[in-house]
């Protein structure tokens, strides 16, 4: 069985853009996209619901919530693939360009309350 991947991060061109997959034979579809600054920090707070049929993910930058450009709303329901993807965090795609950044202070819960609240805007 080919990875499912439904949420991605992924910086190219000094833009950073969220995609999501609906379907598992349609691939990824950019959700949103943010402009950045080479060698910035950043804090990125993600909030996943993750259900087949009424799951949702929420996303936060530098602790403002985002709004989906597809949806204009700071919600995006879909289908988050639940039991049939893993997180991975981390710097891929070395093999095209340097890899000159690092992903660190990964917290995961539960809970918002689980993980440092700075990532949410509070």
């Amino acid at each position: 069985m080919e990875a499912i991947i439904p949420l991605s991060l992924e910086v190219r061109q000094n833009q950073l853009a969220f995609s999501h997959t609906f379907k598992r034979d349609e691939g990824r579809k950019v959700e949103w996209t943010h402009d950045i600054e080479p060698h910035k920090e950043h804090k990125i707070g993600l909030e996943i619901f993750a259900k087949a049929e009424s799951g949702y993910v929420k996303l936060w930058f530098d602790g403002k919530p985002a709004t989906f450009n597809t949806s204009k709303a700071q919600v995006l329901m879909g289908n988050m693939f639940p039991g049939q993807s893993e997180p991975k965090f981390g710097i891929f795609g070395g093999e095209d360009v340097q890899v000159d950044s690092y992903v660190y202070q990964v917290q995961i819960g539960t809970d918002k309350g689980d993980v440092d609240q700075s990532y949410f805007g509070e």
